[in-house]
């Protein structure tokens, strides 16, 4: 079968969607999508933002890593966690990889059982496209990333029918131990910027 190219990928899906990672610390971008009713949105945060491009899973609960099957419908790598204290912390298995590596050296040097709290978030991705943190909110059960898709540059050389994954790391300043759960939310556009004012030549004319 032949795949398609990076310049058909990007013509099929024009004005489509997705974002890209790099192991590195960063802040989300901003949004002017309001919170939901009763959350409020958490701006003093830290992140850690990773990408394995051979697709395997960056952690798990559990002591078992899931393995990706070979075909296209397999199960895609899709978890997020919340962690609140160290025995949480201990409770998670990561892979031994350089991404995953990041994800758990991150989450160590958070003040669990004082005053941080961690969320982890991973998930698989196309090889040409990305995953970005829009926003997180908080309410009185606990905290709720929201993720959007979209391209990467057209720049990036990545095979169409490939897959990776990626990998966050939320650092919220305030202990969890009296929430109840979290949640993830994931759009498929991270929007559009604003359209721009039509051009008026006679503007400004004597």
């Amino acid at each position: 079968m032949v795949e398609p190219s990076r310049r058909e990928c990007l013509a099929a899906i024009a004005g489509g969607t997705v974002a890209a990672l790099a192991g590195c610390q960063w802040n989300a971008e901003t949004s002017d999508e309001q919170p939901g009713d009763g959350r409020e949105r958490v701006t003093e945060y830290e992140v850690a933002s990773v990408r394995n491009p051979d697709g395997k899973a960056l952690f798990t609960e559990g002591e078992t890593l899931p393995t990706p099957r070979e075909t296209d419908d397999r199960s895609r790598v899709y978890r997020h966690t919340y962690l609140t204290s160290g025995d949480d912390l201990d409770d998670v298995t990561f892979a031994e990889t350089s991404e995953a590596r990041t994800l758990a050296s991150f989450a160590e040097a958070t003040a669990l059982d004082g005053e941080e709290s961690v969320y982890l978030f991973t998930t698989a991705i196309r090889a040409c496209s990305e995953v970005r943190l829009q926003w997180v909110e908080v309410d009185t059960s606990g905290p709720s990333a929201q993720f959007c898709q979209t391209l990467r540059p057209a720049d990036v050389e990545c095979r169409a029918t490939a897959y990776e994954t990626t990998g966050f790391a939320i650092r919220f300043p305030f202990a969890g131990d009296r929430f109840s759960g979290h949640g993830a939310g994931t759009s498929s556009s991270c929007g559009r910027p604003p359209r721009p004012e039509p051009f008026d030549p006679t503007e400004g004319a004597p």
